[in-house]
Parts: C-alpha cells; sequence; structure tokens
C-alpha cells in the first residue's frame, strides 16, 4: 500500500531539484528580494506554501522533516553556492547530521575588542619636594634637628622644600593656660619665642644655602596665634603677625596664611584641612575623610603622625593621594597636652616625587636615620 506522505515528499524533494538546475540559489541572498531560493521557488510551482515547505525539505545547512522520516534531502549540490557535494535525493545519516551543520553552520561576525590593560602614566616634568612636618621649636629646645634637615635638603636638591607649619609653638600666646597658675608663669615671651625660631632657621641654612631651594611654610595653628593676639589684643600685640613673618622672610621662606592650601606640581599643601564651618578636620581616620573630600592630593601636617592613603575616584587613573607627614620633633618628644595617652606620633621628614598632580612615591626618613647621617 503506497504512503501518501512520502509521495508527498518525493514531489516536493523532485520540484526542488528542478529549481535548483533552473539556477535558483540553494540559498536565498540577504537583500535580495528579486532572487528566490530553490525552496521558495519550488513551493511557487507547487502552489505550497513557502515556510512549510522549506521546513519538510530543510537547507543545505539543516536537514528537514523528509530527510528525518525518510531520508530525502533536496541535491543541493546542484546549486553552485551549495559548498559541497550532496547526490540528489539522499541524506546524510542521522550520525553525521552534527558535522553537516558543523561544516556548513554560518559563521558569525567576531569584532576584537581592545580592553585597556595598563595605566596611563603621568604627564609632564616629575617634581621632587622635601617635606617637613610640624618641628614646634620653643626655647631650650634642641636645635640640631634642623641642621640635619638642612643638610637632607642640601643632599637631595629638591625643586622645593616645604614646611607644614607649626615650625614653633608660640606658648606665650596660648589660651589654654589659666591666668596666674604655673604653667602660665612658666611660659616664655613672645620676644624669646621670636629669638629661638630665628636660631632654629639660621641653624637650618649652616646646611642649605639661604635661596638655594625655593621654601615654602603654611602657616600653622600655632603660628595663627598671633593672629589671634593680635585680634584680641591689637593695641598690645597688633604687630605680632608682622614680626612673626619678618623672622621667615629674612631667610627668604614664602609664607602662606593659616588654612589656605599652597598648590605646588598640581598636589595641595596646608598645615590641616579645614570643614566647612571653618574647623580642623582631625579624628583617628582624618586622612581618609579628607581624601573623600579632596579634588586633589593633598600633603599636611598637625596630627603628628605620617601616614599616605591611596583613595580610587571614579575614572580610569582617579586616585587622590594623601599624605600626613606626622611630626619634626626630636626623636621621641611628647607635648605637654598629650600626657600618657599613647600617640603614636612619627618623626622625621618626607621625600615626594610628583608629575602631573599624581604623588608617584613617597619616602619617609626617620629623625634617628637623619642623625646617624649628618650628626
Amino acid at each position: 500500500m503506497s504512503d501518501p506522505r512520502r509521495a508527498q515528499a518525493e514531489r516536493e524533494i523532485a520540484a526542488v531539484n528542478d529549481a535548483l538546475r533552473q539556477g535558483h540559489p540553494a540559498r536565498p541572498k540577504p537583500g535580495r528580494i528579486t532572487e528566490r531560493g530553490a525552496a521558495r521557488a519550488a513551493a511557487d510551482a507547487l502552489g505550497e506554501n513557502p515556510k512549510s515547505l522549506t521546513l519538510r525539505v530543510g537547507s543545505p545547512e539543516s536537514p528537514g522533516l523528509w530527510a528525518r522520516l525518510y531520508g530525502l534531502v533536496p541535491g543541493w549540490a546542484l546549486s553552485s553556492d551549495a559548498g559541497e557535494e550532496n547526490p540528489a535525493g539522499k541524506c546524510h545519516p542521522p550520525d553525521q547530521f552534527s558535522a553537516y551543520e558543523a561544516v556548513h553552520a554560518p559563521r558569525k561576525l567576531r569584532i576584537p575588542i581592545k580592553a585597556a590593560t595598563q595605566a596611563t602614566p603621568p604627564e609632564g616634568p616629575v617634581y621632587t619636594i622635601a617635606a617637613v612636618g610640624d618641628a614646634h621649636d620653643r626655647p631650650g629646645r634642641c636645635k640640631e634637628r634642623f641642621r640635619w634637615i638642612g643638610k637632607f635638603v642640601a643632599e637631595h636638591r629638591p625643586d622645593y622644600a616645604v614646611w607644614i607649619g607649626d615650625v614653633a609653638n608660640f606658648d606665650s600666646l596660648s589660651t589654654h593656660e589659666v591666668p596666674g597658675s604655673a604653667a602660665d608663669a612658666d611660659r616664655p615671651s613672645f620676644h624669646h619665642e621670636l629669638d629661638s625660631l630665628d636660631e632654629a632657621l639660621a641653624t637650618y641654612h649652616e646646611g642649605v644655602d639661604v635661596g638655594a631651594i625655593p621654601t615654602f611654610v603654611t602657616l600653622g595653628n600655632h603660628e595663627h596665634r598671633a593672629v589671634r593676639a593680635a585680634n584680641r589684643q591689637p593695641k598690645q600685640c597688633g604687630d605680632m603677625p608682622m614680626r612673626l613673618e619678618e623672622v621667615f622672610a629674612r631667610y627668604r621662606w614664602q609664607a602662606s596664611q593659616y588654612g589656605e592650601m599652597l598648590t605646588l606640581a598640581g598636589v595641595d599643601f596646608v598645615h590641616c584641612c579645614l570643614n566647612v564651618m571653618g574647623r580642623e578636620m582631625g579624628g583617628e581616620h582624618v586622612e581618609r575623610n579628607v581624601a573623600h573630600k579632596a579634588l586633589r592630593s593633598i600633603v599636611f601636617g598637625h596630627t603628628h603622625k605620617a601616614n599616605v592613603i591611596n583613595l580610587t575616584k571614579v575614572g580610569q587613573n582617579r586616585k587622590i593621594t594623601v599624605v600626613n607627614l606626622g611630626t619634626a620633633m626630636p626623636y621621641g618628644t611628647i607635648e605637654k597636652y598629650s600626657g600618657v595617652a599613647p600617640t603614636g606620633w612619627s618623626y622625621g621628614v618626607f621625600l615626594i616625587r610628583i608629575q602631573g598632580g599624581q604623588i608617584l612615591s613617597c619616602k619617609h626618613h626617620d629623625m634617628l636615620e637623619l642623625g646617624e647621617r649628618y650628626a
């Protein structure tokens, strides 16, 4: 008894083969509406639905229903674009379908994407800056460390030297001591403190010639005591800020006012950062707090605890480096106000390399090392 479905399969396969012999392509060309594929031409000739017929006869890449039921496929090799011989009316065995499809599967267009695999180096000249933390000179405190720092600067020949402020204590202008107390009576006079500061700067310049290295000082809260005293008692203390600045000017140090940013090589230097209320930013994590708010890398002091942190910002190669210089007091010195509290203070100076506003490196040289090298 004849099978009507097999008869339909043979009729449709034959129609496709006739279309291939007439020059219709095995694969219709994308975008060319006038050029019909062989399956479409066979459907038109038989008066059948092109989509349904294509599913039954298949394509060069994928055998259709008739191939799975009866092993019948069109002779795609009759067309010049078939790519591989396939005798008319014969089908690849089921276990060869995957290999056949692998050969004829259309290749996907692969667009290589080049990812940034390395950081872009900063541009411009490299600057070296010798940065000195809070020195806290006072009458009777050893001046030898100033000579060591001067020799250190002369040896390394940086582009700039920056003293971050609180170069002197100015206990005479402190408002913390109770008038008439023993601590109040033990304080030196402002005149003696200026003489001590002058001696300290002269000792520093025994190690490095005056004017040999451009030198800056960002005045700290202890120098700012002169401004506060002048505001409180203008008749008695009105000339104190000018007398203080005259000492620095005598040695060609350029002074920045308390809280004012000094920008060198694209990096900001300041004694301490001020918040929106004009108060000193402090606390155990002051460096990270500053970094979150900063627009540029910042070098500061004030807390006497040396620290360097890098905080990533949005964008490639974007970061903020915050450097806390610690203190340049004699090694192990603890100020009276700290009492017996743990301090974690650091003693020494920094050598900082900067390029394009980025801090490349910070090297701390402790005060013991300076004494061993230059004493």
